[in-house]
């Protein structure tokens, strides 16, 4: 994958710079805002990574060019994923909070990834999420985070991910904003579930 790599940190551009290239894909590295447009507006990328402060140009205005594109984001934060995060605007493709492992990187990447290449959307009553697009209803941005919980959910599956309630707690949110009767609940000996709600 052709991947532009963005963090003010110069030594972790080296670092991960190389570590991606070793893990095959090509990487440009750049270490403020106005550099990542710059190269937004030369070249095509199949993925950007952000640090969640870049310098001169506000990364919520790099994410926002970057979707404009087409191009899926990951932000690299300080802040432990929340809630908030997940609902605010523009939203990113994924978050991982710093500081992680490599393989935590890699596996970002290769989560939304495949995500964005996949062509399957997925349906529960009403609500529909276009895995490729990563939107819920084709309206609403959610992260890859949000997809794979809701794909765990329709195969009946039980969730692991440490960070489930925050991924549930901002589904939830965008259901309900969308007016949909449809939610995430925790029932009983059965783990949390996607149900039909009956306002009847």
């Amino acid at each position: 994958m052709k991947l532009l790599l963005a963090d003010p940190d110069r030594d972790f551009l080296k670092s991960y710079g190389t570590l991606l290239t070793l893990s095959d894909h090509t990487v440009t590295t750049v270490f403020d805002g106005t550099q990542v447009m710059m190269k937004l507006l030369s070249q095509s990328f199949d993925m950007v990574i952000l640090n969640e402060r870049m310098h001169r140009i506000p990364t919520r205005e790099l994410i926002r060019e970057s979707r404009s594109k087409g191009i899926p984001v990951i932000v690299l934060s300080k802040q432990r994923l929340h809630s908030e995060m997940l609902t605010a605007e523009p939203l990113a493709s994924d978050y991982l909070p710093l500081p992680f492992l490599p393989k935590d990187l890699l596996e970002a990447i290769d989560l939304v990834r495949r995500q964005r290449q996949s062509t399957e959307i997925l349906r529960f009553e009403d609500v529909s999420i276009e895995a490729g697009d990563f939107t819920l209803c084709g309206t609403l941005p959610i992260t890859a985070g949000e997809t794979a919980i809701f794909y765990v959910l329709l195969q009946h599956e039980s969730i692991s991910d440490k960070r489930a309630e925050t991924y549930i707690t901002a589904l939830n949110y965008k259901l309900e904003k969308l007016q949909k009767n449809v939610r995430i609940r925790y029932l009983m000996n059965d783990g949390y579930r996607l149900v039909k709600m009956n306002y009847e």
